[in-house]
């Protein structure tokens, strides 16, 4: 059996939940969710279960453009009213794939690169493009 090499971590921030709750404004672990920014990674997570989050507002999430960036390789740019949870992002029978999926939306407009693994137009990808999210879902609009 080899030895594998020692991994070190180190603790950058330790706090109590109901100190960060309170330094955030936030009345209740199931209203809010941590957004972690190290560098160019980021990272969210949520204090409390989906299911009994609160204060979700509608996101109105619209496509602003798609665009070929290089051959099969297109950006995405993406509009949103509001923090949305859980952003999926479909183009039906396509195949290929997305740089992210299944994200937080927390910034106006974000780009998101799909990946098409065989010739497809920006055109194409606009008209089976879908967004979906969280409060989309719950509440029956897109």
């Amino acid at each position: 059996m080899m030895n594998s090499p020692k991994k070190n971590t180190t603790v950058i921030l330790s706090k109590p939940l109901g100190d960060l709750l309170t330094e955030a404004k936030c009345s209740s672990r199931n209203n809010c969710f941590l957004h972690i920014q190290l560098n160019d990674v980021s990272n969210w997570l949520l204090l409390g279960k989906p299911k009994d989050a609160t204060g979700i507002q509608h996101a109105e999430i619209k496509v602003v453009s798609v665009r070929e960036v290089h051959e099969n390789l297109f950006k995405i740019t993406i509009k949103s009213s509001a923090i949305a949870l859980f952003v999926w992002l479909d183009v039906g029978n396509l195949p290929g794939r997305f740089s992210d999926n299944g994200f937080v939306i927390i910034y106006e407009v974000i780009d998101i690169e799909f990946i098409a693994w065989q010739k497809t137009s920006a055109e194409e990808i606009s008209k089976l493009l879908t967004v979906m999210s969280l409060s989309n879902a719950a509440s029956g609009k897109n």
